[in-house]
C-alpha cells in the first residue's frame, strides 16, 4: 500500500523514489514489524492476563510451588509477532505483481 502511495509522491518529491528498491522496502517491514511488537506487546499482554484470569485453567492437585507462580503467565505471545510481520509486510508489498495473489 505504501509502495503506491509513493508511486504518486515520487513525481513531487525525489526521496520517495526509494520505495521502488525492494532491499528498502524489506527492511523499512522489519523496522515497522519491530516497532509494532514493541508497542502491541504491553496491551496484548494485560488484555490475555484478564481473559486468562477470567477463565482459569485446571491446575493439577500435586503441581510443585514453582510451577504455581505461572499460572496467569498468558501462552500466545507468538500472535503479536506474526500480526505484526503480516501487517508489516502487507503495508510495503507491491499489489500489482501476481506472486501475492496466489
Amino acid at each position: 500500500m505504501l509502495y503506491h502511495m509513493a508511486l504518486y509522491l515520487r513525481d513531487y518529491f525525489f526521496a520517495f523514489n526509494v520505495f521502488k528498491y525492494i532491499t528498502f522496502r524489506s527492511f523499512l517491514a522489519v523496522l515497522i514489524a519491530f516497532s509494532l511488537t514493541l508497542i502491541l506487546t504491553p496491551i496484548f499482554m494485560k488484555k490475555m492476563k484478564a481473559i486468562q484470569r477470567l477463565f482459569k485453567g485446571y491446575i493439577r492437585e500435586y503441581t510443585p510451588e514453582g510451577h504455581l507462580v505461572k499460572r496467569y503467565v498468558p501462552t500466545m505471545g507468538g500472535l503479536i509477532i506474526v500480526l505484526s510481520v503480516f501487517l508489516s509486510s502487507f503495508l510495503l508489498m507491491r499489489l500489482d505483481l501476481i506472486y501475492f495473489w496466489v
